[in-house]
């Protein structure tokens, strides 16, 4: 009995909780809407706004949201809604810091996909050749100036064979998983948006086995035989936890589409399993830099 009223209570607050603060929003004309009220507006194109309404005539109405005045013509309006009804706190400066959200800022998920170089380790800048780097992220704009994203990243760099033909393969394939934290310009009005990037998660790396190829050489008739022989080299994966600082660009194409340019430098701080230790200052001359663009898509 005990356990069905835990369930029922489970569900019954937050339902109470949900009709309590969303009790005071009403769909209105935007001719009946009255000065001094807060409204959620949205217009034609999707854009969205919250604020107090400051002034209202037979062709626009005027919305004072936590940035900025808006001056919105009545034809442009979809939808207009009430959040919060006249009171003696909407002069209040901190009631308008909490309630009043200007919608200008993306609080929106995204979906990313990008390609570019990825260059190798800088301690093994000659083991490896500059190769091709994938991303796929989650971005979750939190304010106008800070979001959080998961990032995967895969990253193929070829092995530098290229003074022997007798080798082949040891490419090296870079699989990494990360949360990055943004800080940056994240309003939806802003056409170009810069950002700084900072964070870090797992990368593994796996080296394909290398094959060595050589003529068999017959000593007593000093001369190659026709026959090859084949050894062929095998390779453990390393793993570590990494650090990722960089910045990016991000230029709107529409409300739902993006395009954008990054620039990221990863190294290691710990690396794990065998042959693990600890955080050396040294690390940081395996970073591997990456530079990418790609394109990105509201949800």
């Amino acid at each position: 009995m005990k356990t069905i009223i835990k369930i029922l209570l489970s569900i019954f607050i937050p339902v109470l909780l949900y009709v309590q603060v969303y009790a005071q929003v009403k769909k209105v004309d935007p001719d009946c809407m009255r000065i001094g009220e807060v409204y959620r507006v949205t217009v034609i194109n999707g854009w969205v706004t919250e604020g107090k309404l400051l002034r209202i005539d037979s062709a626009s109405i005027e919305i004072r949201s936590e940035h900025k005045i808006f001056s919105i013509p009545k034809s442009q309006i979809t939808e207009a809604e009430v959040i919060f009804k006249e009171t003696g706190l909407l002069d209040n400066k901190l009631h308008d810091s909490f309630f009043i959200r200007d919608r200008a800022i993306e609080e929106k998920i995204y979906l990313s996909v990008g390609a570019g170089a990825g260059i190798p380790s800088l301690w093994t800048y000659n083991t490896f050749n500059t190769g091709i780097n994938f991303q796929f992220n989650v971005m979750k704009i939190m304010s106008h100036t800070h979001a959080i994203r998961g990032d995967f990243q895969y990253t193929l760099n070829t092995a530098n064979n290229d003074h022997s033909d007798r080798i082949a393969g040891g490419h090296l394939n870079s699989y990494g998983i990360r949360i990055n934290f943004l800080l940056g310009n994240f309003k939806k009005r802003s056409i170009v948006k810069g950002y700084a990037i900072l964070g870090g998660g797992v990368n593994i790396l796996q080296r394909s086995d290398s094959k060595y190829s050589y003529p068999e050489y017959d000593p007593v008739t000093m001369s190659y035989t026709g026959r090859k022989y084949t050894y062929t080299q095998k390779y453990k994966s390393d793993s570590f936890m990494n650090l990722d600082c960089g910045g990016g660009l991000n230029y709107k194409i529409s409300d739902r589409v993006k395009l954008y340019g990054e620039a990221q430098y990863t190294f290691p701080l710990v690396f794990l399993g065998r042959g693990g230790g600890g955080f050396s200052p040294y690390f940081f001359l395996f970073g591997a830099p990456s530079l990418r663009v790609g394109a990105q898509v509201e949800l």
